[in-house]
């Protein structure tokens, strides 16, 4: 919700937070642009994934490489939520059973790669 999107950027985003990534599973758009526009306001990078059915897509967005070059938003990639009804959810579109491991695999390795510093040429951004 708005509230508790409020709640997380005056308390869990705060500049002095421990927090330096933001990982993400949700499964519809409007938490995922939530998330976005907290992660835009604040300056934390956002390890991306979704799924349906045999596909996954998964990307950084967000980030600010250590040239100070920021990478795309969710919102360059889908400026406006499509129509409720357009895209199937899980439950009707179906997910393969191993997906959803698969893809939290790859958000783990953006976010060591992250934490890390090995940016250049490696991170799945946009």
């Amino acid at each position: 919700t708005s509230a508790s999107a409020m709640r997380i950027l005056t308390d869990g985003f705060s500049p002095d937070s421990e927090w330096d990534i933001v990982v993400d599973g949700s499964d519809n758009f409007p938490t995922k642009y939530l998330i976005n526009d907290a992660c835009e306001l604040t300056g934390l990078p956002w390890v991306y994934a979704a799924i349906l059915a045999f596909e996954g897509q998964i990307s950084v967005f967000n980030y600010c490489d250590g040239a100070g070059v920021k990478g795309p938003t969710y919102r360059d990639m889908i400026p406006t939520p499509p129509p409720p009804g357009d895209v199937p959810s899980c439950a009707e579109g179906g997910v393969l059973g191993v997906l959803p491991g698969t893809m939290g695999c790859l958000q783990a390795t953006e976010v060591l790669k992250i934490l890390m510093g090995k940016d250049v040429g490696g991170l799945l951004v946009g």
